[in-house]
């Protein structure tokens, strides 16, 4: 894939989100299909040759976006999976093309950024813990639940 074909099939992506996100309240929150369905859709030796770029929109369209729990539906209260949010990914999509190290550098001073002021509970390699990654959810719950 060189420079323009990313650019044409970038531009492509974003318009089926787009369209996909747009429209997602009209869909039914969780698919109503058979198990022996989705098993048989996806029931296909591994790919010995690349797909093409229409291929794989193609099959995003007809497989995976019928079938998957809509996380960002206005009726998904999920406790795991926030609803998508656009600036989100699209900042997922710059790291993406980023370096690994640099996803990581990024992912930590989020961390410490959502952190605020408990963003000096760090372990001993100076990286974010889970306590301090959930302290900014659980501590305003317990101060407003007295």
């Amino acid at each position: 894939m060189d420079a323009q074909e990313f650019r044409e099939v970038g531009h492509r992506m974003v318009d089926l989100l787009s369209e996909y996100l747009e429209h997602i309240e009209e869909r039914p929150l969780f698919a109503v299909v058979e198990p022996d369905k989705l098993n048989n859709l996806f029931a296909e030796p591994l790919p010995q040759n690349p797909s093409s770029s229409d291929e794989v929109l193609q099959q995003i369209q007809e497989k995976l976006l019928p079938y998957c729990t809509h996380v960002g539906h206005p009726g998904y209260f999920g406790l795991i999976t926030p609803s998508p949010n656009l600036m989100g990914i699209l900042a997922d999509f710059i790291c993406s093309g980023l370096k690994k190290s640099e996803r990581t550098r990024l992912g930590h001073r989020r961390l410490l950024w959502s952190a605020g002021p408990y963003s000096g509970l760090r372990n001993s390699w100076g990286t974010a813990s889970r306590r301090e990654a959930i302290l900014p959810v659980v501590e305003p719950w317990r101060i407003s639940s007295g």
